[in-house]
């Protein structure tokens, strides 16, 4: 599996050549759709469509008390 910093990067400097590529992509990282559970933490965009949370992160946030349980 990748770490976080290589996924970031390895995002940034990929070039998309269709919209299912990106999917795929932001799929692999486990993001979920967090857009009406909290602020956004991780951007997956280029143009910052922030709506999408590393999975991980919201986990924690859970754990430490911070977010109850969707």
């Amino acid at each position: 599996p990748l770490g976080t910093t290589t996924w970031i990067q390895q995002f940034y400097e990929k070039t998309w050549n269709n919209y299912d590529e990106l999917v795929n992509w932001l799929n692999s990282a486990r993001l979920i759709s967090s857009s009406c559970l909290l602020p956004p933490l991780f951007c997956t965009c280029h143009i910052g469509f922030k709506k999408y949370t590393c999975v991980r992160a919201l986990g924690l946030l859970m754990l430490w008390g911070s977010q109850s349980m969707p």
